[in-house]
């Protein structure tokens, strides 16, 4: 059993069907730190074009998302700890000695990625990571074939060879009141 665990919430702000809330590694740890992380960089101007990477309604429907997923944790005991930092100094503080566990949503972009191996290179030795894959309605697992060297083309191979073989993955049950592990004392004046 781990010490702690870290879910490091990303773009899958939910409590409802997210597989993070379910890996036994998270529930059986002695305490749960969910952390988000308002990222500066994502507020700076695009390197694209001269425009906000993040605008005006992205930014209130990313606060409405963020009050939601605090609130859902709430709901069934746990907390969510706010941090206005770049991941990858905030995450490492996270941890407190012993055995952790850090489970996160693996992203699609470059700078995403950079992001999650900076993060990876400050966190302790011998963590347990686990990454999760869902963004898709059809999991990359259950294609039978990897995506990355063999997508089937043109779109109608893939839509009879693939769509009406593979189901779509059931949802995870919701956790319920008592199911995720307590939020650290020593981080509660973070919290509140």
């Amino acid at each position: 059993m781990a010490s702690r665990a870290i879910v490091w919430f990303r773009n899958d702000l939910r409590v409802r069907d997210n597989q993070l809330l379910q890996y036994a590694e998270v529930r059986g740890a002695a305490e749960l730190v969910a952390i988000y992380c308002v990222d500066p960089r994502h507020f700076e101007p695009s390197p694209f074009g001269d425009y906000p990477r993040t605008g005006r309604f992205r930014a209130q429907f990313l606060a409405e998302s963020v009050q939601e997923l605090r609130t859902s944790l709430q709901r069934i005991g746990s907390c969510l700890l706010v941090v206005s930092g770049r991941p990858e100094d905030a995450i490492p503080a996270m941890f407190a000695g012993g055995n952790a566990v850090l489970a996160f949503q693996n992203e699609d972009t470059l700078e995403e990625q950079q992001v999650e191996d900076e993060v990876l290179k400050r966190i302790p030795r011998g963590t347990t990571v686990m990454r999760h894959w869902g963004k898709t309605l059809l999991h990359r697992d259950d294609l039978g074939w990897n995506p990355k060297e063999t997508l089937p083309l043109p779109f109608g191979k893939f839509l009879h060879e693939t769509c009406h073989r593979v189901k779509v993955r059931a949802e995870v049950p919701t956790p319920a009141q008592g199911d995720l592990p307590p939020f650290p004392e020593s981080l509660q004046e973070l919290w509140a």
